[in-house]
């Protein structure tokens, strides 16, 4: 069942080459994401378990805020901790995790104590681009069926030069592509490549 719910999601990623996606598991393992998210996030995959995920980087590693304005960072932090707080009960794996996270990080922590429970399916997002500068986008996330996975992707605001700037980050023709990492294996990307989906299991672009 994981197989064909990570290849349907995978295929539903590919079709939206005119805006930045990303496929997640419930850890925020980054698994997949099309051109035109690692040209806006330039966020590396996850290949090496859950210490390696997306709220790992960001609780440990200064360097994953580097794309984020310093007064866009706590929001995110918030959204991580509620997020995972209301997916907790589901699996062991997620509340070893998060224990192993609190003994680590001191915000993650004080976060987890005091974060309401909620699942965010949008929102606001502004990310700092070093080439075309600050992109408002409006985040959305879709969580499959068994909870495991979430699609995310990035819509320009409406207004302002969010959309402009998101073409020239596309303007190469890169962004029809999809990029997956090594857990993305076997009859799954079998299945990618008979829908059609590029992959590769390098992040470097």
């Amino acid at each position: 069942m994981t197989a064909r719910v990570e290849a349907a999601m995978l295929d539903l990623l590919g079709k939206l080459g005119d805006v930045p996606a990303q496929l997640f598991t419930d850890l925020f393992e980054l698994v997949a994401q099309n051109d035109l998210a690692v040209a806006l996030l330039d966020e590396p995959l996850s290949g090496g378990g859950p210490d390696d995920s997306q709220v790992c980087r960001w609780s440990l590693d200064p360097a994953a805020r580097a794309r984020y304005p310093v007064d866009a960072q706590p929001g995110v932090s918030r959204f991580y901790v509620a997020d995972l707080r209301a997916a907790s009960g589901r699996y062991q794996r997620v509340t070893r995790f998060i224990s192993r996270l609190r003994s680590r990080s001191i915000e993650f922590s004080d976060l987890w104590d005091s974060a309401a429970v909620r699942v965010r399916r949008s929102g606001e997002h502004q990310v700092l681009h070093p080439s075309v500068g600050l992109i408002e986008l409006e985040c959305t996330g879709m969580l499959s069926e068994d909870g495991r996975h979430r699609r995310v992707w990035y819509s320009p605001r409406v207004g302002g030069e969010t959309a402009q700037r998101l073409q020239l980050l596309g303007e190469d023709g890169r962004h029809r592509r999809v990029w997956y990492s090594p857990r993305v294996g076997g009859e799954t990307a079998q299945r990618l490549q008979l829908l059609g989906v590029v992959g590769t299991t390098s992040f470097r672009r």
